[in-house]
């Protein structure tokens, strides 16, 4: 078993650099295809038309400067990416936020940097459209060198992103050579699902194959992300499978205490998120 894409989505700007490189080192482990997605604004959309069915003179040349622009930053997104051959470039016209969830359906797991998961990056709103309303995992990969994924923790409530998470997550996790199944009791909310036993879902990757081991923790104060990421700490973990949980606000996209604590913590491990 294992991955048949990674979608990278793109920007033409300066968040492109806190990712490539990661998604490059992480590729020289898990050399699965690679795809750098973009999405190019049409300047056609800020067209206005006049009562008379006429274009306005000022706003189509708007567009024409905007037309040379986004060639230019789509020229400027061929040469950066000709820097990494092995990895396929896709360009589609329209919106991010609107196009990445469609073309994202068909990959296995986006792959995001820190800073765009945390809602810091241009195609942070696009990136949370596709995670938390069309259901695409994604692989957060925080910047540094070591992409080893050997020790891998699941943070299992037995809630459906959870699970989503464990079965995004499966290719990795059946090449890991240690699997700990993190569960943690007493947070301000818990699971009253049919699975949200740990010792079900170790019985479940075991007939996949994986050995994992059950870590039970009563939570430390009020927070469950801080528990879980004093235990990752402890057991010198890679990478965290847990699920996505948040709520929007004000067309804004907020995410939940636990998701955004793993999220914010540089120095915590990668993860695999699913909603």
């Amino acid at each position: 078993m294992t991955y048949g894409e990674f979608l990278v989505p793109i920007s033409g700007g300066v968040d492109d650099a806190k990712i490539l490189p990661r998604v490059a080192a992480f590729h020289k482990v898990f050399p699965n295809p690679v795809t750098l997605f973009y999405a190019e604004p049409d300047p056609s959309d800020m067209l206005v038309w006049s009562a008379d069915g006429m274009v306005s003179g000022m706003n189509a040349n708007l567009v024409e400067t905007m037309k040379k622009s986004t060639q230019e930053v789509w020229e400027k997104i061929v040469q950066e990416a000709g820097k990494y051959s092995d990895f396929a470039l896709e360009r589609e016209i329209g919106l991010m936020d609107s196009i990445l969830p469609e073309r994202a359906a068909l990959c296995d797991l986006m792959v995001v940097s820190d800073y765009c998961a945390c809602g810091k990056s241009t195609i942070s709103p696009a990136f949370e459209e596709a995670l938390m309303h069309n259901g695409i995992p994604a692989l957060v990969l925080h910047d540094r060198e070591k992409f080893d994924f050997s020790n891998i923790a699941i943070a299992w409530d037995g809630s459906p992103q959870s699970a989503r998470a464990v079965k995004a997550a499966m290719p990795f996790l059946k090449a890991a050579k240690y699997v700990t199944i993190l569960h943690v009791l007493g947070g301000p909310t818990q699971s009253k699902t049919l699975i949200k036993d740990p010792n079900k879902l170790k019985t479940k990757l075991a007939n996949h194959g994986i050995a994992a081991e059950v870590l039970v923790q009563d939570v430390i104060g009020k927070s469950v992300g801080d528990t879980l990421l004093s235990l990752v700490n402890k057991l010198d973990v890679e990478l965290m499978v847990a699920g996505a949980y948040g709520h929007s606000r004000a067309r804004e996209f907020v995410f939940g205490g636990v998701t955004r604590c793993m999220l914010r913590c540089e120095d915590g491990p990668h993860l695999v998120i699913s909603h």
